[in-house]
């Protein structure tokens, strides 16, 4: 009886073990991979990845994913990303739940549809996923394959902000400010953009300038909205910069001061923002602030023109029709 009771026992407690062993092994190949993938060693991650993905490792397909999307040690394939994705959000996966919403509201790596990414954004937002409930606050303010509602939109933006978001507190105070159905929440939208700004987020720097540049919403001050573009400038908001560009070269609002505007220009220029990269291609055209040199002009209105400049496509071909030895 005694020996009986004992392989009863090893029976019961073999499978578990057995289980708790290959739960182990498929930790050891997930672990493996990621420090692989850390060491940027994209092929050998994706094996190791694969091997602790059919062993049971749920993780792992959202890895695989990643690497199929960004083409890491593989052919970047979006239809293959979003295979590997779909395995690991059907089991709960927030993160890949997220993904898949994105493929399915932007058509990459599976047909477009608006309604998917919307019940996948609801999945993934469900598990506190920040973005997820950004995507939905977007998705209900602009009406992207959904019927608008702004209430929707603010309690989204809200839920984002509870978990330390200032862009959703930034986005949730334009909707206050600028939306005549949330008016009776404007002065909190107000505190809101100033709160967000004062914390260093640069799109409610910016635009906390423009209301102080055009006096709507806050008392009209130019020294307070250059104080607050050069914030946000120095965060990289292009926006910031090419508008301070344009106010030291047009001396709007401030003292005429060429070498800002070409220093705020080329920053913006640099980051490829097309009316900058015109302006400039203006100024060494005209040699203001700088030596004359329609070469430079040449590669600015080039650069701003494939970037769909029209300007600068029209003053192009201009320029090359008049002195050709520039356009080479």
């Amino acid at each position: 009886m005694k020996i009986y009771r004992v392989v009863i026992l090893l029976l019961l407690v073999f499978p578990a073990v057995h289980v708790m062993a290959k739960e182990e092994e498929a930790f050891e190949s997930f672990y493996e991979g990621w420090q692989a993938q850390s060491n940027q060693q994209y092929s050998k991650a994706m094996d190791l990845y694969k091997s602790a993905a059919s062993q049971g490792c749920s993780v792992a397909n959202y890895h695989i994913g990643k690497l199929y999307e960004e083409g890491l040690g593989v052919k970047k394939d979006s239809e293959k990303a979003f295979d590997w994705y779909q395995k690991v959000a059907d089991k709960g996966y927030a993160k890949a739940q997220m993904l898949l919403a994105k493929m399915y509201a932007s058509g990459v790596g599976v047909k477009q549809d608006y309604h998917k990414a919307h019940s996948w954004y609801l999945k993934a937002a469900e598990q506190n996923e920040r973005d997820a409930q950004m995507a939905l606050a977007r998705m209900y303010e602009k009406a992207l394959g959904v019927k608008q509602n702004l209430f929707k939109a603010a309690y989204y933006y809200k839920q984002a902000m509870k978990q330390g978001s200032l862009e959703a507190q930034t986005d949730l105070s334009l909707l206050y400010i600028n939306e005549e159905q949330m008016r009776r929440f404007y002065e909190d939208g107000k505190l809101l953009l100033q709160e967000s700004a004062r914390k260093g987020e640069e799109k409610a720097q910016y635009y906390l300038a423009q209301c102080y540049l055009h006096g709507r919403d806050f008392d009209k001050s130019t020294a307070d909205a250059v104080r607050w573009l050069e914030k946000a400038a120095e965060q990289g908001k292009v926006e910031a910069q090419y508008e301070l560009g344009g106010m030291y070269l047009h001396a709007v609002g401030v003292e005429e001061n060429l070498g800002k505007a070409l220093g705020y220009l080329n920053k913006a220029a640099s980051a490829g923002y097309a009316s900058a990269q015109y302006d400039l291609g203006l100024m060494y055209y005209e040699g203001i602030g700088v030596i004359q040199d329609k070469t430079k002009t040449f590669e600015y209105w080039s650069s701003a023109s494939l970037l769909g400049d029209k300007d600068a496509a029209h003053n192009l071909k201009i320029l090359c029709a008049d002195n050709p030895k520039y356009c080479k």
